[in-house]
């Protein structure tokens, strides 16, 4: 399938067409229609490097380019991305940032290990659109009050056997617990 068949805002399709993204790829065809049509959770399993990342983030902007919010908190995301380790976090804000080229969606990306005032500063500067964290930043700035999840309608969890795996089930489960209900 040709990303420039489906039903997507043509500001997604100009920033895939200059990243080179023609044709999905097996996930993509899969997932992207399903989760357009009928805006469900879904469980995408496949390797690394088949196209899952562009896959979420396609249909995340496309859902926050058709249903723009009228009042949108500076600290409160549209999306949030939980990946288990900084560098994947960041890949992903990489990412989201090239897809978002034309759409003027604001990605922000937060992560230990740097400083905290600086990345609470991002959170403060503007609204933020979608928000990649990973679990144990993202916990430490909710307790602090200094992110809400009042506005988030999508949640991935990528690689979230790994975060199993690296025991973040009880700030996953914080995290959940935190978000509206449908």
């Amino acid at each position: 399938m040709l990303f420039s068949d489906i039903k997507i805002n043509e500001n997604i399709k100009k920033s895939l067409d200059e990243l080179g993204f023609l044709k999905t790829t097996e996930v993509q065809t899969k997932s992207i229609p399903f989760i357009l049509e009928n805006n469900t959770d879904l469980i995408a399993l496949a390797q690394t490097g088949t196209g899952k990342t562009a896959a979420f983030l396609v249909t995340i902007i496309e859902h926050c380019l058709k249903k723009r919010l009228k009042k949108h908190s500076k600290a409160s995301p549209r999306a949030l991305i939980i990946a288990p380790t900084r560098e994947l976090a960041i890949q992903i804000g990489k990412d989201s940032k090239k897809l978002n080229e034309y759409s003027k969606l604001r990605t922000v990306v937060l992560y230990g290990g740097i400083d905290f005032n600086k990345q609470l500063k991002l959170l403060e500067e503007n609204k933020v659109d979608i928000l990649v964290a990973t679990p144990g930043r993202l916990i430490d700035l909710l307790n602090r009050d200094a992110v809400h999840l009042s506005d988030t309608k999508f949640l991935v969890l990528d690689e979230a056997d790994q975060m199993l795996d690296l025991g973040f089930i009880h700030s996953l489960r914080k995290i959940a617990d935190l978000l509206p209900e449908k």
